[in-house]
């Protein structure tokens, strides 16, 4: 821990010590809960536990990144414990009944999980050569394409062309007299074109 505190400025680490001690004070307050660990926040009966923190700031983290993580961390789910009572508090009881949708989700749920499940073990995903192009013939239709999704210009000149450095202008141009004096000139000059 002092090797953290060396870190910090003489403001931070008050910052820090108010931060721990609110943290303490709050935790040894709270006695015969149900949850695991000490309390680090309630909001009316909802407790945010030192074990809820797990897993919520990264192997390798600064102290100061790390106390930045955990206050976003506490701040939101202050946030959302509030926002959930005051929902809970102006909601019609018909409208907070979510038995029946959670008992549906988790259905939807573990079906969704099986299917990946079956689809992964029974899915031979070794197709060959053969079965393919057996495929593409039987389907060939399925395969035309309705319109070009390709447009590829070039342009063959010959190394001693006239006004070669002019052409380059032409090229990087989008201006539309520019492309006009470009097919000109690859009419002129280029053994072969397609613009």
């Amino acid at each position: 821990m002092r090797r953290y505190l060396k870190i910090f400025n003489k403001r931070s680490v008050s910052r820090f010590a108010l931060l721990l001690l609110t943290v303490w004070m709050v935790a040894c307050t709270q006695t015969g809960n149900s949850g695991s660990g000490e309390v680090l926040v309630r909001v009316y009966d909802k407790y945010l536990y030192a074990s809820d923190l797990d897993g919520v700031i990264p192997a390798g983290t600064s102290a100061r990144d790390s106390l930045t993580i955990v206050r976003t961390f506490i701040q939101n789910w202050v946030d959302r414990e509030l926002i959930v009572k005051k929902a809970e508090e102006n909601l019609p009881d018909e409208l907070k009944d979510y038995s029946d949708r959670i008992e549906e989700y988790k259905n939807s749920l573990i079906i969704y999980e099986y299917e990946k499940m079956l689809v992964r073990q029974e899915l031979d995903t070794n197709i060959s050569l053969e079965a393919l192009q057996e495929y593409y013939q039987r389907h060939k239709h399925n395969f035309v394409l309705k319109k070009d999704i390709m447009n590829i210009q070039y342009l063959v000149l010959h190394i001693d062309s006239p006004a070669i450095t002019k052409f380059r202008q032409y090229i990087r141009s989008e201006v539309p007299e520019e492309k006009d004096s470009l097919a000109l000139y690859s009419s002129k000059y280029a053994e072969s074109f397609n613009l």
